[in-house]
Parts: C-alpha cells; structure tokens; sequence
C-alpha cells in the first residue's frame, strides 16, 4: 500500500516495527467490512521465489496472518489464539509488485477453537484457498515486556 494506507478503510497491522517475525514480511493491511475482515499486503522481490512468483512460504506466513484478522473481532480481552493447523491450496502463481488479499469466515466457533475458510486474491483472481483451526488461549505479556504491559493486539 501506499501512504494513503487508510483510504478505503485500511488500517495497518501494526503502526511501528516491532522486531518479530511479521516485520519480515512488510506492512499488512486490515479492514472490517460487512462481510468480515480482509487482510492485504503489497509484495515485492523480496517475496518471490527462483521462478519469479510469489514465494509459498510467503504466502502461507500471509494466510495465517490472515486467519488472525478473521477471527481477532471474536476475542475478549486478554484473549488470543494459536494456530493448529493450516492447509493452503495454491490454485495459481501469485504475481510480484501486486497487492494480495484474503477474505474468509469462521466456519464454527466453540468454548476452545475456531474452524476457518478462505481466499487469498489478487487482481480479482484466486490464487490460493486456505482452511485452520486455531485454539483459544489467555494471552500473557512476552518474557522481554516490562512489568503490567500487554503485546500489542
């Protein structure tokens, strides 16, 4: 995305590098629309493979980036998940220097788990199909925060 990363109800991941594993792989994008939330990130060399494409591994770190946006307005505070499971489908080569996009639902919610779908796009085509379990958990502050402070949500 560019500067204007909000236009159109975009918000950003997270506002400033926060030394984990997400700064890796640039600046993701959010927004809640009425049929649930969508992620976005723009891609570039840096996420490509040898044949010129999109990386795999990219794209599966984005679907479960992904997965967290959907289910994040289901959580409580001091609530969070963690992955179980993943299965990406990749249905084409994804094409570098364009934004990519995923959309999906929760299939099912219970007392410890959510069951997840979805798509991730580009230019309006499908590029690969994803599905996850995720299993509720307390969050707790990370052994590096200081005393009395959360991780960021």
């Amino acid at each position: 995305m560019t500067a204007a990363s909000d236009a159109d109800g975009w918000i950003p991941w997270l506002h400033k590098p926060d030394q984990r594993f997400h700064d890796l792989l640039g600046q993701m994008y959010f927004r809640v629309t009425d049929h649930g939330v969508e992620s976005r990130m723009d891609t570039a060399r840096c996420h490509s493979n040898a044949l010129g494409f999109l990386h795999g591994g990219f794209l599966m770190s984005f679907v479960d980036m992904a997965m967290f946006a959907i289910i994040r307005p289901r959580f409580g505070k001091g609530e969070g998940a963690v992955t179980l499971s993943c299965a990406t489908d990749f249905l084409t080569g994804g094409i570098v220097g364009q934004p990519i996009e995923a959309h999906g639902e929760v299939l099912k919610e219970t007392g410890k788990m959510f069951f997840v779908r979805g798509l991730v796009t580009q230019n309006g085509g499908n590029v690969a199909s994803f599905t996850g379990t995720m299993r509720k958990i307390v969050r707790r502050p990370p052994p590096d925060a200081p005393t009395g402070q959360s991780p960021p949500s």
